[in-house]
């Protein structure tokens, strides 16, 4: 990040957030805040904040309403992500298609050979025309749908409102209550839904005993809309053949941000992919973050519309 540098603009000084919330001094100065890591209880410090931007294109519901309420702007890096994500599916999608983290793991344990991989034999696929469910259809799922169409035409959204118009590459699209009732038919469920009080839990063991056996479940969306437990659960039964994560919930299992030992039960399964939120990642990142905070502090401190500014 030093590497880049911000607008010209001499009266903009950087602190870390929890430099600030530790020495207290900062709290009444601090008018901008721009990443992640950002919690209610901090923002309800932080009395003189104007605008807040996120590094990414998701954000919690909760935070984002006080936000709101207290009319203060938000941003977030719509688009900047896309392809890093969709990228980062496509290699779930394959991975876990043709098994190659099932030979990896023979291969930790010295058994590479056909005579343990066969037992895996009938959930092997070749993508081309499997069923594939984008749960969440933002900028990313949309963008997702378009690049899947390479392999298969039996491409399905699900979102919480059903738009009027038909979306091209997609064959159909159910609202989310609607999901108990279709979810069964689909090999590859890819979930990419936004974090609020409705999607919580969303994924829980009866959604994923409700899944066609041998599917694949894959979470890049929010760590939260998933009961980790009931997945583990499901993946040890062999009703689910195979999943791959990358966000977890706040409460336990991987903490991406937090060097140390790990401790999880997702570790011990052969049938899972675990990646340390790594899906939005690529060389380019922080000049594309930068670049697009750039455009939006000049615009701000001329006060100018907002690039990506979140409005409901």
């Amino acid at each position: 990040f030093n590497n880049f540098k911000l607008s010209n603009i001499n009266s903009i000084n950087l602190i870390d957030i929890d430099q600030a919330l530790r020495s207290k001094k900062y709290l009444n100065k601090i008018e901008i805040f721009w990443g992640n890591r950002l919690n209610l209880n901090q923002v309800k410090k932080l009395k003189k904040l104007k605008w807040v931007h996120f590094g990414s294109s998701g954000y919690n519901q909760e935070l984002f309403d006080y936000l709101k309420q207290n009319r203060i702007k938000v941003t977030n890096s719509k688009g900047i992500l896309s392809n890093p994500v969709v990228s980062t599916i496509f290699a779930q999608i394959f991975s876990t298609a043709r098994g190659f983290h099932l030979s990896y793991n023979l291969k930790s344990n010295g058994k590479l050979d056909r005579f343990h991989f066969d037992k895996y034999y009938e959930s092997i696929t070749d993508v081309f025309d499997d069923y594939f469910l984008i749960v969440g259809l933002g900028n990313i799922g949309l963008k997702l749908a378009n690049k899947l169409t390479v392999f298969s035409k039996n491409i399905y959204a699900v979102k919480s409102k059903v738009p009027k118009k038909k979306i091209k590459n997609i064959k159909k699209i159910y609202v989310l209550k609607d999901i108990k009732k279709i979810i069964k038919k689909f090999k590859f469920v890819i979930n990419l839904l936004p974090d609020n009080d409705y999607t919580k839990n969303f994924f829980d063991k009866t959604l994923f005993q409700l899944m066609k056996k041998g599917a694949v479940f894959i979470n890049v969306g929010r760590g939260d809309t998933v009961v980790l437990s009931d997945l583990i659960d499901e993946l040890k039964k062999g009703n689910i053949f195979s999943s791959a994560i990358d966000v977890y919930p706040k409460k336990d299992y991987i903490s991406p941000y937090k060097p140390g030992k790990l401790n999880s039960p997702l570790l011990d399964l052969p049938e899972i992919i675990t990646t340390p939120h790594i899906a939005g990642l690529s060389n380019n990142y922080w000049k594309k973050q930068v670049e697009l905070f750039n455009k939006n502090l000049n615009n701000y401190k001329n006060n100018i519309k907002l690039l990506n500014e979140i409005k409901s």
